[in-house]
């Protein structure tokens, strides 16, 4: 069976963590990270928007599954902007 690459593990380790403990300073830090990428899920869907995420850090290239549409050049250029890496 193929490994599974995760995306973002760390950071999303780090503010998954921080809530568990209640600090909420420190997941409202690493929430922030992650603001960028939150709008794009709410605008553009969470599951297209991750496999351009996946697809632009060379993770794989595979495609959302259909009938959702693949990334536009528009998402992917404001998706490289907020990639939280």
């Amino acid at each position: 069976m193929p490994s599974r690459q995760r995306l973002f593990p760390e950071r999303a380790a780090a503010l998954t963590a921080a809530a568990m403990k209640g600090d909420q300073e420190e997941a409202d830090r690493h929430d922030t990270a992650f603001a960028g990428l939150w709008n794009l899920f709410k605008a553009n869907g969470s599951l297209r928007v991750m496999y351009a995420a996946a697809n632009m850090l060379g993770l794989t290239d595979a495609q959302p599954p259909k009938p959702l549409l693949g990334a536009n050049e528009g998402l992917r250029t404001q998706l490289a902007s907020v990639l939280p890496i």
